[in-house]
């Protein structure tokens, strides 16, 4: 992975890269994607916490706002529904990731394979909770998820699979606050993805030449 300009040795690590690799600021995704954090987080602070698994959505997600800013954590979170390899491996390449884009790097570990219900469902809720967690810790306002279009479309399709009439499409909401963060400051969960697509998430891995981790859960219907 090139990055074009990166903070010198000993140098301010302030400074954006012009590009990452192929990827450029001014390309269109990048563009789109760090107008809509602007937007979402609005003037009472920019410092966001990057909810990054290493998959291409949020890989795509952290590489637009790296091109976009400094005031940004990197935050992983390791779960124990696949095996333990797979999952420190996503851990490890989200890790270097951030350290070759000159950012910090943050995890935490939740444990839900033993909870009684839905995985899925406890996995995302203790998810939120350690993300919300991380982002207080490190003086972070806001957390940054990869949602996309393709996300908000299928979200409305299964409210209408469900019967909902036109009020129950309300789809993602591009903001909401954390109330799992248990802490005295407020954690606000934004998502500025949602108006570009999967296929040009992936696209922007492409250009910025990073082969992003797959999931092989996210195919496994059970």
């Amino acid at each position: 992975m090139d990055v074009t300009n990166p903070s010198p040795p000993g140098g301010s690590k302030n400074r954006r890269p012009d590009a990452i690799g192929g990827l450029r600021r001014d390309d269109r995704f990048a563009r789109r994607v760090a107008l809509q954090w602007r937007r979402l987080i609005g003037s009472g602070g920019s410092r966001t916490l990057i909810a990054c698994s290493g998959g291409a959505d949020s890989t795509a997600l952290l590489l637009a706002l790296a091109l976009a800013s400094r005031e940004l954590v990197v935050g992983h979170v390791l779960h124990d529904l696949r095996a333990r390899a797979d999952a420190e491996a996503d851990r490890d390449f989200v890790r270097v990731l951030a350290d070759r884009l000159g950012l910090p790097f943050v995890e935490a570990e939740v444990r839900v394979a033993a909870c009684p219900g839905n995985a899925e469902s406890n996995a995302r809720r203790e998810r939120y909770r350690s993300l919300a967690r991380l982002a207080s810790a490190h003086n972070c306002l806001f957390v940054a998820t990869a949602h996309h279009a393709d996300d908000q479309f299928e979200t409305m399709l299964m409210a209408l699979t469900r019967g909902c009439g036109p009020g129950g499409l309300r789809g993602i909401a591009p903001s909401r606050v954390l109330p799992e963060s248990e802490t005295d400051r407020v954690v606000t969960l934004i998502r500025p993805m949602l108006h570009v697509t999967r296929a040009e998430a992936r696209a922007a891995c492409a250009s910025a030449g990073i082969a992003w981790r797959e999931d092989r859960t996210n195919t496994d219907t059970s």
